[in-house]
C-alpha cells in the first residue's frame, strides 16, 4: 500500500507534487468509514452500528461511500507524502485538484526561496568623522537639565529662567486699526470701562480671526525661545495680508489683547 509519489518543480520555486494511491487502501478506508457511518444511519430490520457493509454500500451509494473516504484519509495521505519527499516548505500547500478512481492527488507546495549573494563583501560606504563642538554638548547639557529640573512654587514676580502657566485668548483686529498700534492700546484701557457697552461690537469679529485660546499653558521665560504661537500667528497674519490685499505691509494687523495674556507682530 505504498504510495506513488511524482514530484516537479516550476521555475517559481513551486513543487508539483502527484499522488496516487492504491486501490486496497482506499477499500480498506471504506470500511473503515462505512463503520462510522453504520452508527448514524437508520437500516430497518437492523440496530445502529451492525449494519452490513454491502447492505450499507446499497443504501448510501458506492460512489457517496468513495467519496466520504477520501476526505477521511486525505490529510493522512497528504502528511505521509511530505515526510517521504521532505520539502523545503515556505508556506502552506494548495490542493489542486483529484481523480476518483484510481485516486489522484495534486498539490502545489510553494518552496522556500533560493538566493545567491553576490560579492557584497566589496561593498563599502565611507563614513564621515563626526565633529562635536563645544556649542552641541552645551545644548544636550541643558536638554538634559531641562528634562530633570524640578520646578517649585515661587511668591515673587516673574524672572528669567521662570516656568509660567498662562491662559488668555488672541484674536486679529482689522488692518485699518493696525496704523496706529498705541493708540489702539490706549483706546483697549477706555473699553474695559465700557465693556458692556461694547459688548455686542466684540461679537461681530469672526471666530476665523482667533490666534489662540487656550488654558493652561506652560511656557519658559527665556528670551532665546520662540513663543509657542509665533509662527501660527505669523502665517496667520500673512494670509491675511493675501486675503485682503489692503496693505503692501507684511503684518498689517495687531493682535486684540484679552484679559492679561498679550502678544504682537514682529515689527516688519
Amino acid at each position: 500500500m505504498t504510495l506513488k509519489i511524482q514530484t516537479e518543480q516550476d521555475d517559481q520555486r513551486q513543487l508539483l507534487m502527484t499522488i496516487e494511491v492504491p486501490e486496497d487502501r482506499v477499500e480498506k478506508q471504506m470500511r473503515v468509514t462505512a463503520r462510522k457511518l453504520a452508527k448514524e444511519v437508520s437500516i430497518p430490520g437492523f440496530r445502529r452500528g451492525k449494519v452490513p457493509y454491502q447492505v450499507l454500500v446499497k443504501r448510501v451509494g458506492h460512489e457517496a461511500l468513495r467519496t466520504e473516504a477520501v476526505e477521511d484519509m486525505l490529510q493522512s495521505v497528504f502528511t505521509e507524502a511530505l515526510d517521504e519527499v521532505a520539502p523545503d516548505i515556505y508556506a502552506p500547500a494548495n490542493f489542486d485538484d483529484m481523480q476518483m478512481e484510481p485516486l489522484v492527488l495534486k498539490f502545489t507546495i510553494p518552496l522556500t526561496p533560493e538566493t545567491t549573494l553576490g560579492n557584497y563583501r566589496e561593498l563599502r560606504k565611507e563614513i564621515e568623522p563626526v565633529e562635536i563642538t563645544e556649542e552641541a554638548i552645551a545644548e544636550a547639557l541643558e536638554r538634559i537639565q531641562a528634562r530633570h529640573q524640578q520646578l517649585e512654587d515661587a511668591v515673587r514676580p516673574v524672572e528669567q529662567g521662570d516656568m509660567v502657566t498662562l491662559s488668555g485668548k488672541g484674536e486679529l483686529l482689522p488692518a485699518d486699526d493696525a496704523d496706529e498700534p498705541e493708540a489702539a492700546e490706549n483706546a483697549e484701557e477706555t473699553e474695559e470701562t465700557e465693556e458692556e457697552a461694547d459688548h455686542d461690537h466684540d461679537h461681530d469679529h469672526s471666530e476665523d480671526n482667533v490666534i489662540f485660546n487656550t488654558e493652561n499653558v506652560d511656557l519658559v521665560m527665556d528670551a532665546k525661545q520662540v513663543f509657542w504661537g509665533r509662527i501660527l500667528l505669523i502665517k496667520s497674519l500673512a494670509f491675511r495680508r493675501v486675503k485682503k490685499n489692503r496693505s503692501t505691509s507684511p503684518f498689517p494687523t495687531i493682535l486684540k489683547r484679552k484679559n492679561w495674556l498679550a502678544a504682537k507682530p514682529p515689527s516688519p
